[in-house]
């Protein structure tokens, strides 16, 4: 997967002298944030936090979070509202080490709030030793984490050459690399076909570069793992490969696929695409 370099290109982000949110003053915009939770769309928290800063985003929506009628609202709708709050307080300057991030989140901040670019939830492993779930904000791209190619593998996972899983798998990022997501982290991998890895790239994450490197947008960016196993009519390849059945039991822990959706700045749908893990 090609690697973007990042470069000096000026992040379109407001400074926090610009007290005014999409035109219009922030105060009647917190008013009504308040009142009800509800209209603070991802735009509006994404805008805001331009306008007024990072943390003073955060503590308002972690006072609101209690107040928050969430229950009639589908799922990603929920954690994207959410999501900067789920993510306060965690500041991972490297983001090789994954020991300091023991609950999940991943953040990248060069000691200013207006260069904060943005936030990263991973799900917990599976049993299966997998990523489950990434949730991104992404603010302003060139201060987001650089991203590394696979380099982990799930223990039960075959060896290096093995047939058929060297010519057909790979180690699949949720988030890719290009915009933060880290390869030495399995929280935000999960093994599936080079045809599913590309088409994530090609429906998917081409999107998302191009809408946060190319255009310099704000996206809140969400990828589940759907669990296993695939469609056996899918994978004729595999058991052509091996009619014995000898690695039956490593393919029944495949996942399914990925959910992806996307919003972007002004809160509108972007993305929503499966994709199957398939030959």
């Amino acid at each position: 997967m090609r690697h973007v370099q990042k470069t000096g290109k000026p992040s379109k982000s407001r400074t926090t002298a610009d007290r005014r949110v999409g035109g219009e003053s922030s105060a009647p915009i917190l008013q009504r944030a308040l009142q009800n939770p509800a209209s603070l769309t991802p735009a509006r928290v994404m805008q805001l936090q331009r306008a007024l800063g990072n943390q003073a985003v955060q503590r308002m929506l972690a006072g609101m979070r209690s107040q928050q009628q969430t229950s009639e609202q589908p799922p990603a709708q929920m954690l994207i509202r959410n999501g900067v709050a789920a993510n306060k307080g965690y500041v991972v300057d490297d983001p090789e080490d994954i020991s300091e991030n023991p609950a999940g989140k991943l953040t990248r901040n060069d000691e200013d709030d207006d260069k904060m670019g943005g936030t990263v939830s991973f799900g917990a492993l599976c049993d299966l030793g997998y990523g489950t779930s990434m949730y991104a904000e992404i603010v302003d791209w060139n201060h987001m984490p650089v991203g590394s190619a696979p380099s982990v593998k799930p223990d039960w996972y075959p060896p290096s050459n093995t047939p058929y899983w060297t010519s057909y798998m790979v180690q699949g990022h949720l988030l890719n690399d290009n915009v933060g997501g880290p390869g030495n982290d399995m929280r935000n991998l999960a093994p599936i076909t080079k045809t599913a890895n590309g088409a994530h790239e090609r429906l998917v994450e081409s999107k998302v570069k191009t809408m946060t490197i190319d255009d310099g947008e704000n996206i809140a960016y969400m990828v589940t793992v759907r669990p296993g196993p695939p469609k056996r009519s899918k994978f004729s390849n595999f058991f052509a490969t091996y009619p014995s059945k000898e690695y039956d039991d490593e393919f029944d822990k495949l996942p399914a696929g990925f959910d992806c959706v996307a919003f972007d700045g002004e809160g509108k749908k972007v993305v929503d695409q499966y994709i199957e893990n398939e030959e």
